[in-house]
């Protein structure tokens, strides 16, 4: 189950860091989710993300910023999640929920640190 939430009231409650690569721009999530795209910018750069809660809990913010390569967007997950099963098989929720095949993951974090998806 995942439904929307507030990626600004997120993205200020906890730090995130970048898990996954998806080769999907920011407007298919925002249309799949029938929501409109936020906008806004902090210390890294201007960008456009929405935000989510999968299973009503856990949430996750998917965000592009501006200078990322076009039609990608980065899931990012809270700092504090650090158990690479449990992050793999979250990033495996959000790509079955929004239809999105493996070979449309360019890159994901794995236990070592770096993963290049294939």
């Amino acid at each position: 189950m995942m439904r929307p939430t507030n990626l600004e009231e997120l993205l200020q409650e906890r730090e995130f860091i970048p898990q996954a690569i998806l080769l999907r721009p920011i407007s298919d999530f925002a249309r799949r989710l029938d929501i409109q795209a936020t906008e806004g910018d902090d210390d890294l750069d201007y960008y456009q993300g929405v935000g989510l809660l999968l299973e009503g809990t856990i949430p996750v913010a998917i965000i592009c910023y501006r200078g990322h390569p076009p039609n990608t967007s980065t899931v990012y997950l809270p700092f504090e999640m650090r158990d690479p099963k449990l992050i793999s098989a979250i990033i495996g929720m959000i790509t079955n929920a929004f239809d999105i095949p493996a070979e449309a993951v360019s890159w994901q974090r794995s236990s070592s640190g770096e993963h290049l998806a294939s």
